[in-house]
């Protein structure tokens, strides 16, 4: 009876032992895992790229977030594997973004860890408020160098504890990440730029109408521009009125620094000639002027420009062709090469029209007969 008492005895005194060893554990185990088992996940997270372009510099990266817990410091680390926090970390300049020189919008910012490249962002002296959504930039990153999907693992933490985070240093290696509050990460992708090519062709239309272009019609409305001036029926020359005709010119260019009009003779003499352009019966008129009365003449005015109802741009008329109505002009270019300059653009112009009005007047001795001139219009862009 007395060794069973024993027995018993010695039983009681080795469960209150290890009655008591289950107590101590109990009390050590919060302690071994206190920086996660309070940890809440922050949610509402992203992280918006000014470029998604691979290796880009000068990135900035917008977070966006709403911690669970009132917090001071941050912890920003990008890795190429995974988002999860505390597991190591593959890096390289391929696969996660430099963050060597970053800045911030807010707080004091700082980089974290020896790994190259510099991958760690942390940030002190900021108020994260448990519940509101939080905002912070970082700009002075450059993109990894591929167009890949990289992650980034986002803790918070109290005042002073942000330094207990260290970085994995070789690519795969550990993190340590200390007693933080909140965590959370997010997934990023930088892309292959879009590549896209398109052509403009040089682009100019000219045209000589019959009939008036403005203000709706294009060049594919022309008719031919033959003129015949006098006075009555059948027409005939005065000594004492300017007989007049019109024609229309039509101009669209993309040409960037515009266009020039020039007008060309294609009969020997500057004027109207009644034994086919040998000699001028009929003179140009020369420097842009009024006609006196009884002098023969011819010559051209050239109008201010207008525009088609989609049309833009101006076509100015030359000096010694336009700007006050009833003068006339008829420099003696247009016997040269190229002819002579009577209206010009500075700039792309679009289904901009002029009115060329051509005058002619004879004088007492001019010898009868029937006087014809051709005329030519060139345009010229500057492209």
């Amino acid at each position: 009876m007395k060794n069973y008492r024993t027995l018993i005895s010695g039983l009681r005194r080795s469960s209150v032992i290890f009655a008591s060893l289950v107590l101590a554990s109990g009390a050590v185990l919060p302690l071994l895992f206190s920086s996660s088992a309070s940890a809440g996940e922050i949610t509402a997270r992203s992280i918006e790229l000014s470029s998604a372009v691979p290796s880009a510099s000068s990135v900035t990266y917008t977070l966006t977030f709403t911690p669970v817990t009132t917090a001071q410091e941050l912890i920003v680390d990008f890795c190429g594997d995974t988002p999860i926090i505390g597991s190591t970390c593959a890096f390289s300049a391929s696969t996660v973004p430099n963050v060597s020189g970053v800045t911030s919008s807010s707080g004091t910012v700082t980089t974290v860890g020896s790994g190259s490249p510099v991958h760690t962002i942390k940030v002190t002296g900021l108020t994260m408020t448990g519940g509101s959504p939080f905002t912070i930039s970082f700009g002075g990153i450059s993109n990894p160098t591929s167009a890949t999907s990289f992650y980034a693992r986002v803790l918070t933490y109290a005042t002073g504890n942000s330094g207990g985070y260290v970085p994995a240093s070789t690519s795969g290696g550990t993190t340590t990440t200390g007693t933080y509050i909140d965590a959370g990460g997010d997934a990023l992708s930088t892309t292959t730029t879009i590549a896209i090519t398109a052509t403009v062709m040089e682009q100019l239309t000219f045209c000589v109408s019959g009939t008036n272009l403005a203000p709706t019609n294009t060049c594919t409305s022309a008719t031919s521009p033959n003129l015949t001036l006098g006075q009555g029926s059948p027409a005939v020359l005065s000594t004492s009125t300017v007989s007049t005709g019109a024609d229309y010119t039509q101009l669209s260019t993309n040409a960037i620094s515009g266009a020039v009009i020039n007008l060309k003779a294609l009969n020997t003499c500057d004027g109207l000639s009644s034994n086919g352009g040998t000699s001028c019966g009929i003179p140009g008129i020369g420097s842009f002027a009024l006609p006196s009365t009884g002098q023969a003449f011819f010559g051209l005015n050239v109008s201010t420009s207008t525009n088609d109802t989609n049309g833009s741009g101006t076509v100015t008329p030359n000096s010694n062709y336009g700007s006050t109505s009833g003068d006339y002009g008829m420099g003696t270019n247009v016997n040269t090469t190229y002819g002579d300059t009577i209206a010009s653009s500075t700039g792309p112009t679009s289904w901009t029209n002029n009115t060329l009005t051509w005058g002619a007047q004879a004088s007492n001795v001019t010898p009868a007969g029937v006087y014809t001139a051709n005329e030519s219009l060139i345009a010229t862009g500057t492209f």
